[in-house]
């Protein structure tokens, strides 16, 4: 699996949480550099949460702590799949581990009260919508184990005049209606 470059609160987003004396950061993280601006350091903590195959072992790693800059955790997050990517056919969904950044951005839920695409990110190589989630604080991911195996338009659905959304992220009312 992989990391997708989301920008600069995206690659934020990738890190994983740790303890506040830094005890429990995988390398190469350090606790006084930005997650993202170590080389490694977001795969080491995408590769971390991926590891966990079930939402207690998810839920109960971290968080990874980078006093200086805040925290990454692990989510067990909702994932659609689509067989048919182009035509947003034949979704199936699940739930995965994945590393995501706390932000204190604001968080808006994926599929609640409606479709809503800045709640996804395309992961286009999987074909797949991830729903980013909203629990217990604003989070923003996810940090992947390998950012090259993520495809050629991975990223964020949320238009944000930056850079175009996924095509993938045609499909947020199949995906919202697989959830």
């Amino acid at each position: 699996r992989a990391a997708p470059f989301l920008g600069a609160l995206g690659l934020a987003a990738l890190v994983t949480a740790a303890s506040c004396d830094g005890s429990n950061l995988p390398d190469p993280c350090q606790e006084d550099t930005f997650p993202s601006l170590t080389p490694g350091c977001p795969s080491a903590l995408g590769a971390i949460c991926e590891d966990h195959e079930d939402e207690e072992s998810c839920a109960a790693e971290g968080p990874f702590v980078f006093p200086s800059f805040g925290s990454v955790r692990c989510s067990w997050t909702p994932v659609v799949r689509f067989g048919e990517p182009a035509t947003c056919a034949a979704p199936t969904a699940e739930h995965r581990c994945y590393a995501f950044y706390e932000s204190g951005v604001g968080c808006q839920e994926a599929c609640e009260p409606t479709a809503n695409p800045r709640g996804f990110v395309a992961l286009g190589a999987e074909s797949t919508l991830l729903a980013r989630p909203c629990d217990q604080s604003e989070l923003q991911g996810p940090y992947l184990e390998n950012a090259q195996s993520a495809g050629s338009d991975p990223g964020s659905c949320a238009p944000n005049g930056l850079a175009a959304s996924p095509p993938l992220c045609e499909c947020v009312a199949q995906a919202c209606e697989a959830l």
